[in-house]
């Protein structure tokens, strides 16, 4: 049994290999929306084939220059009691989520000086979301630090992980050391099973139009992603759905009793990563903007802390969750659709689809 972090979970940088995701911008808007469950034509269903099975239990794996093995294994109240006995900094996890301490063997094979990260490593479910956790202090020794040509090191290394997660793997996807040839997947115990296959899901043209956005319920598939907006949420609904980073800002701002007159919007997305690429693509919470009647982001749009769980992180392909995106929107706005389009500035075919709630 294992659960999840406490603290927000730290945003990755896009990796070299994975593919881009996201723009700039934000979006905003009103209450109701249609009802109506449609598929565009198919084309190639998109997908990624199962993946081998984690090195076992106890073997070494080759990461790049480095050799990698995994020892003991602690989840469940053990992993607690031993995360929160390292320093009183470190705070017990939230409900619904677990802390899983894993006792890392790492040796340089190559000839060059390297540097550890708990970043480097995340562990990963079935549900093919990566969980990585840096807000707390592991046991001594941590397996952070350099290593020099030869050396090798065992220490601990904390994540944290719904603990109704199942089929949880260590993998090692290092931002220093870029590329497939420097990734491993590592079994956390004796009967881990293969990662699961991606379901194939054909790009359609739904929401390719901005006059006619998809709408509730309508499923949107590019060739990297599957997007179905299942719920609007808006001003006094959204505040007992947050966190305190947002409530901070008080009832008053939520309803549009403040300064600016503007009004949260919550959506409720059902998201899932498409794609053939083994590692793990980021979706930023940019990825999303309101845009006027003429396709352009709505300027100074202000984007909140949304309700858990947050769309925005690093999805394996395959993976699915149902998530969230929050937006403070002025009422007196513009606001036409929700523009999804990940990494725009940098993908070679940006392919804009718009959603629309009210």
């Amino acid at each position: 049994m294992i659960r999840a972090n406490s603290h927000a979970a730290p945003h990755r940088l896009h990796r070299p290999g994975a593919r881009p995701a996201a723009v700039p911008g934000r979006w905003a808007a009103v209450l109701l929306v249609a009802a109506v469950f449609a598929v565009g034509p198919a084309t190639a269903a998109v997908g990624r084939q199962a993946e081998t099975a984690p090195t076992p239990l106890g073997q070494e794996a080759t990461a790049g220059p480095l050799r990698l093995s995994v020892g003991q294994v602690l989840a469940g109240p053990e992993a607690v009691a031993a995360v929160v006995a390292v320093t009183p900094t470190n705070d017990p996890p939230r409900e619904g989520i677990g802390y899983i301490l894993v006792e890392i063997r790492a040796e340089n094979a190559g000839d060059r000086p390297l540097r550890l990260d708990d970043g480097d490593f995340a562990v990963v479910g079935d549900a093919g979301l990566p969980h990585r956790f840096l807000d707390v202090e592991p046991p001594a020794p941590a397996i952070g630090g350099p290593l020099a040509p030869g050396e090798s090191r065992v220490g601990w290394a904390v994540f944290a992980a719904p603990i109704d997660e199942t089929g949880l793997t260590l993998r090692y996807d290092s931002l220093s050391l870029p590329g497939a040839w420097a990734e491993a997947r590592l079994a956390l115990r004796q009967d881990a099973p293969p990662p699961p296959a991606a379901p194939a899901i054909a790009p359609n043209q739904v929401g390719v139009d901005l006059a006619a956005p998809a709408t509730l319920g309508e499923p949107i598939a590019t060739a990297d992603w599957e997007i179905v907006l299942l719920d609007v949420v808006t001003g006094a609904e959204v505040f007992p759905l947050v966190d305190y980073r947002t409530q901070a800002l008080g009832e008053n701002d939520a309803i549009g009793n403040d300064t600016d007159q503007s009004v949260w919007v919550a959506l409720r997305l059902r998201v899932t990563a498409l794609g053939d690429e083994p590692s793990p693509i980021f979706l930023p919470a940019n990825a999303f903007a309101v845009v006027d009647a003429a396709g352009q982001p709505l300027p100074d749009l202000i984007t909140l802390t949304p309700p858990r769980p947050e769309a925005a992180g690093p999805y394996e392909p395959g993976a699915t969750q149902e998530a969230w995106v929050a937006v403070d929107v002025p009422a007196a706005a513009d606001a036409a659709a929700v523009r999804f389009l990940p990494y725009a500035h940098l993908a070679a075919n940006p392919d804009p689809r718009y959603l629309t709630f009210g």
